[in-house]
């Protein structure tokens, strides 16, 4: 995100020196420690390294041009940027290829099983413990239901380290099972979706994707599964992705991936919410990605839309999000922070301790909005603040009212 910002901010300089209109000595600074910042802090891939690398010599340059002896940093190029993922002890990522060696072609679920699955599913609760006349044996023998919920509920709490334990937990138990049927395919997959999930809202986008792809691997190798688990992990990747890599090709993906939905809308009937939630994530990042693409117009439009579909859901978090975001894009910002404002003073207790919420005010949003605009960022943070929403949420336990 940050870095997507940093490129925008940077052609508008440029437009500025175009037009004979030379930018001011804070502004440039400011770009450039961000991109120190960004560089130094967030994980990208190489063509971002030598694009920010580029950027700052360019501006290092000009301000030194513009404004002799006044800004004097050095870029510290010692840092190295190309590490892969870090070592995660309680999963191995070679563990999906391994698991499909396990399956068995025999005990493959050939019927209309996961049908009653999506039914049950719900976006915003625990999965229903109807799901048990699926397979009375397994759910029986292995705690996996319980454990995935029980992880759901900690995640809403923002208790992160809990669920991420509950999830690998599962997982561990899944893979006590000697031969693996879909429905057991099914669950692990639910699992590392999940692990994603913990990830995103933390902003390690590279691990999210990583667990997304695993759990986009499997759902892909159950013929059975409605469509609509596949999307809902692949959205999750895509956004992953959007974050950190070339923001251009991810824009198309996300463009494809938003009228494919309407391939499987009818397919939904059966849980409209779900549907209804995707399409919100889908808005929602579009949006982002018109915004990083300068066209404030689609931008805002797409922000409409995901409120839209977040009043349909009664989701409350994905309505905020996406007003917090337009007072960015808006001609009147005033009046999307007043949104923000009268969204927060009516949000319910249980609803201030969301990940995604709090998510919004991590170090790499803030220093965007910061970036964009200083004075809506500080507005923003102090409406947060006034209510009891703070990133210190994510350390401690509260209660579900």
């Amino acid at each position: 995100m940050l870095y997507n910002v940093i490129i925008l901010k940077s052609r508008e300089l440029e437009r500025d020196i175009a037009s004979d209109s030379i930018p001011k000595f804070e502004e440039i600074k400011k770009l450039l420690e961000y991109i120190l910042y960004t560089s130094q802090n967030i994980p990208f891939n190489i063509e971002q390294f030598d694009n920010l690398y580029t950027l700052f010599r360019k501006w290092k340059t000009l301000i030194n041009m513009y404004y002799p002896n006044s800004y004097n940093e050095s870029i510290d190029n010692t840092y190295s940027v190309y590490e892969d993922i870090e070592d995660i002890e309680e999963y191995d990522f070679n563990d999906v290829s391994r698991l499909l060696i396990k399956r068995s072609d025999n005990d493959v679920i050939k019927y209309n099983k996961f049908d009653l699955l999506t039914k049950l599913v719900d976006p915003f609760l625990d999965i229903k413990t109807d799901i048990k006349i699926m397979d009375y044996e397994f759910f029986s023998k292995y705690s996996v239901l319980e454990t995935l919920n029980e992880a759901t509920r900690e995640f809403k709490k923002s208790n992160l380290e809990k669920a991420y334990q509950l999830n690998i937990q599962a997982i561990e138990n899944l893979k006590e099972i000697p031969i693996l049927n879909d429905l057991h395919l099914y669950f692990y997959s639910w699992s590392l979706h999940n692990l994603g999930n913990i990830e995103l809202v933390k902003s390690n986008y590279k691990r999210a994707s990583y667990y997304y792809r695993d759990s986009l691997t499997l759902k892909m190798q159950i013929s059975s599964l409605p469509p609509i688990h596949v999307y809902a992990t692949k959205l999750k990747f895509l956004t992953a992705n959007m974050y950190q890599q070339n923001m251009n090709d991810n824009h198309d993906d996300l463009l494809s991936f938003y009228f494919e939905l309407d391939n499987i809308q009818e397919t939904t009937m059966d849980n409209p919410n779900w549907f209804n939630s995707i399409k919100l994530e889908a808005s929602y990042n579009l949006a982002r990605s018109f915004f990083y693409k300068r066209n404030y117009n689609l931008a805002n439009q797409y922000f409409d839309i995901a409120v839209k579909e977040g009043e349909k859901v009664h989701d409350p978090i994905g309505i905020l999000r996406s007003q917090v975001s337009k007072i960015f894009t808006s001609y009147n910002p005033d009046e999307e922070l007043e949104r923000v404002v009268q969204s927060i003073k009516t949000l319910k207790q249980k609803y201030k301790c969301d990940p995604y919420l709090i998510s919004l005010l991590n170090d790499n949003n803030i220093k965007e909005w910061q970036l964009i605009n200083s004075e809506y960022s500080k507005k923003i943070v102090t409406v947060f603040e006034n209510n009891g929403i703070t990133k210190k949420v994510f350390i401690h336990q509260i209660e579900d009212v």
